[in-house]
């Protein structure tokens, strides 16, 4: 019997050393051959970006200098797309129009809430996970259920907004808040600030407890009030957070589309159109499918611009700061 064993052991360990083997030589024959090993372990993901990702953008720009339906033979028309955008399109304009309004408006209030919240949450606040959780948990709730409940709060008829506005004598101050041409906009920013709040509160919190606590005694020890250790201790090493905040929000203004189509479907009038929402009218609306890849490009490139700008802000600050 322990023979039999010793015979069993002796042939599993032949069977892992050929496998080792075979394995070595394998990676001999790659590194011969010069492929990278590490990219064999890679190239699934890769594939799988490749056909997701930068195939698209391709398709997109290639479309974007088209004119198709998508059912008849595509015709090339070189800029001519471009060129209707930027001389004969005044929804565009309004849509970026929207979008800086969108971008002054809902990334300032949401870094100031944040950090208000942040700041009173850093306090050693009982409960402090329970209203971080709280505050945190527009997040992580779908953008279709807030726009339909953020609807019906702020319907013209039997909202509750209004309602509460006349409960508290305040009848006259109410409107169609999604269906004021000059409200509208800034009703679904206003969402929008509601939903992220919490997002800028954590990150906050998350730097302001890496701040070390000497920094704090030291300010004390020279006499420095709670406002004045916020403002030159906590605020400046909060920076890199902040911009960090800052690119994000940017990013998410420019492909900003899922909110404002359920809340006001980019009305009433186009005044609450954003270009993502334009994209999408154009190619799917209007089967305009080559226009709409030219608007497409043309948010590609100035998010492009954006982005490096605010990543050259963060290297200057982070590195003063951080």
């Amino acid at each position: 019997m322990r023979q039999s064993n010793t015979g069993v052991a002796l042939a599993s360990r032949s069977l892992s050393l050929a496998r080792t083997e075979r394995w070595v030589r394998l990676r001999r024959g790659l590194r011969r051959r010069g492929v990278n090993q590490g990219l064999l372990f890679v190239a699934p993901a890769l594939l799988l970006y490749a056909a997701f990702v930068i195939y698209p953008v391709v398709e997109t720009w290639r479309l974007s200098v088209m004119q198709w339906d998508g059912i008849q033979p595509q015709r090339f028309v070189g800029l001519a797309n471009y060129v209707t955008l930027f001389t004969n399109d005044p929804i565009f304009l309004l849509g970026v129009r929207n979008n800086l309004y969108w971008m002054a408006f809902s990334i300032p209030l949401q870094l100031v809430f944040g950090l208000a919240l942040a700041l009173l949450l850093n306090q050693g606040l009982a409960a402090r996970a329970f209203y971080r959780g709280v505050f945190f948990s527009p997040v992580t709730i779908s953008t279709a259920v807030i726009a339909v409940v953020w609807g019906t709060i702020l319907g013209p008829q039997g909202g509750t907004f209004n309602n509460l506005l006349t409960a508290l004598g305040l009848g006259s101050l109410t409107r169609a808040w999604l269906g004021d041409p000059g409200i509208a906009l800034f009703a679904a920013i206003g969402v929008n600030v509601w939903r992220f709040i919490g997002y800028s509160m954590v990150l906050y919190l998350a730097g302001m407890q890496s701040i070390p606590l000497e920094y704090y005694e030291a300010a004390r020890v020279d006499g420095a009030s709670v406002w004045q250790q916020v403002r030159h201790v906590t605020l400046p090493l909060l920076t890199p957070t902040t911009v960090t905040l800052t690119i994000l929000g940017v990013i998410r203004t420019m492909r900003e589309f899922d909110l404002v189509y359920v809340l006001t479907k980019g009305g009433p009038a186009h005044q609450s159109e954003l270009v993502s929402l334009h994209i999408f009218n154009q190619g799917f609306l209007f089967s305009k499918l080559g226009y709409g890849s030219a608007v497409a490009v043309v948010l590609l490139i100035a998010t492009i611009i954006l982005t490096v700008i605010q990543l050259r802000l963060y290297d200057r600050y982070g590195k003063i700061y951080g």
